[in-house]
């Protein structure tokens, strides 16, 4: 299943900022069964992650980066990481909507 364009995040901050996306845990809550065929233990890194920001940019490579277990993935910035990539600036998706909207 893929669904493009699920969510939009528009950022406005007055200090440097990081964005990042990981998995909770290793594996999915299954909340529901809807057969016992298969395994019942599906692990976080078969979601894929894609980060465009306005312009139509890709931000984590050219196309769908998987999940790590439960490891930050950084977009903007280190997400924690020291020496990667510099944070976001200050300022708004008003002004700069190239830098600070994503979907």
């Amino acid at each position: 299943i893929i669904k493009t364009n699920v969510t939009e995040l528009r950022v406005e901050s007055t200090v440097a900022w990081d964005l990042h996306v990981n998995a909770e845990t290793l594996l999915w809550e299954a909340f529901n069964e809807y057969s016992l065929a298969g395994t019942a233990n599906v692990p976080s890194s078969i979601i894929g992650v894609r980060a465009i920001d306005a312009a139509g940019n890709s931000l984590i490579g050219a196309g769908f980066t998987a999940l790590t277990g439960t490891d930050a993935l950084p977009i903007i910035g280190d997400g924690g990481v020291v020496g990667a990539d510099a944070p976001g600036a200050a300022g708004t998706y008003l002004t700069s909507p190239d830098t600070h909207q994503f979907r």
